[in-house]
Order: C-alpha cells, then sequence, then structure tokens
C-alpha cells in the first residue's frame, strides 16, 4: 500500500513539474518578445526611428513596432512576468526535489523488504508535508486542458520507458 501511496504522490508531482517546466518555456518566450520589442523602441532607438518618417512606408511600419513595443511593455508589467517566472522557477526548484526525494523513497523501499513500516510512513508524512506546504497549486492563464493533457502523455511516455513503475520488482 505505501509503495502505491508513494507512486501517485510521484507521479503527481512529476506532472507538476513538467506542467511548471512548460509554463515557464512559454512565459519566457513572451518576456524575451516584450523586451526584445521594448528594447528596439526605447528612447535611444526613437532617434533612429525618427529618420524613418522621411519615408512613409517606413513611418507606418515604425508606428506599428512602436505601438507594439509600448502594448508589451504594459503587459510585461500588469501580467508581472518577471515575478511570474522568478515563482515558477522556485516552484520548479522545489518540485524537482521532492520528486527525486520520492524517487529515492521508492528505491529504498524496493531495496529494503524488511523496512519498518511505521518509520517509512513517517518519511513518506513527511514528503506529503511539502507536497501541501510548496506551490503546487499555481494556476495560470496558459494552464489550458489541452497544455495539461499533452503534459500527461508526455509524463506517461516518460514513466513508460522508465525501467521504474508502480509495481515493485
Amino acid at each position: 500500500m505505501l509503495w502505491k501511496a508513494a507512486y501517485e504522490t510521484f507521479y503527481y508531482v512529476y506532472y507538476d513539474e513538467l506542467l511548471v517546466e512548460t509554463l515557464i518555456a512559454r512565459w519566457l518566450a513572451i518576456d524575451q518578445i516584450a523586451k526584445l520589442a521594448m528594447a528596439l523602441t526605447a528612447t535611444g532607438s526613437v532617434v533612429a526611428g525618427w529618420s524613418l518618417w522621411s519615408n512613409p512606408a517606413l513611418k507606418v511600419a515604425w508606428a506599428i513596432l512602436a505601438g507594439f513595443g509600448a502594448v508589451c511593455a504594459i503587459v510585461h508589467t500588469s501580467w508581472g512576468i518577471t515575478f511570474r517566472l522568478r515563482d515558477f522557477e522556485q516552484c520548479k526548484s522545489k518540485l524537482l526535489c521532492l520528486r527525486i526525494d520520492l524517487e529515492t523513497f521508492r528505491v529504498r523501499l524496493a531495496i529494503n523488504r524488511n523496512f519498518s513500516v511505521a518509520e517509512m510512513e513517517q518519511e513518506f508524512i513527511r514528503l506529503r508535508e511539502r507536497l501541501s506546504n510548496d506551490c503546487f497549486k499555481m494556476s495560470d492563464i496558459w494552464a489550458t486542458e489541452r497544455l495539461r493533457r499533452s503534459v500527461q502523455y508526455d509524463l506517461n511516455a516518460r514513466i513508460s520507458n522508465s525501467t521504474f513503475t508502480t509495481e515493485a520488482k
């Protein structure tokens, strides 16, 4: 029973870790685009943009780029992308550590068949407490059902390729 509970917790933590990793990648892409747009339209580049105002076609292109840069700056700040990335990175780090600790716990269960159930149960409870005390319930606009299914499919593929599955050998 302890083996099954440890596996279910491991699966849940690994899923959250992969989900957060995917969300970080998406937010990083937005962060980089926003920072590039803001840099291109920053005060120093405005001087270069003024020279484009003499050409009507480039004037429109510059106005669009400058507008895009302004929108990016507003969105970047209002969505708190920098803080969101920081929080997700911290969460990913905690999830990774917990997943590795759960893997180690499961290995110890598999190696030592004569373990003290009471001691291992207490250790498992401590691992579960870390699960409830950390960042595992973070919500995000990118965490759609489609993304969640994709992450779960990826996780299932990773686990099915592992020799260490749900049953102790």
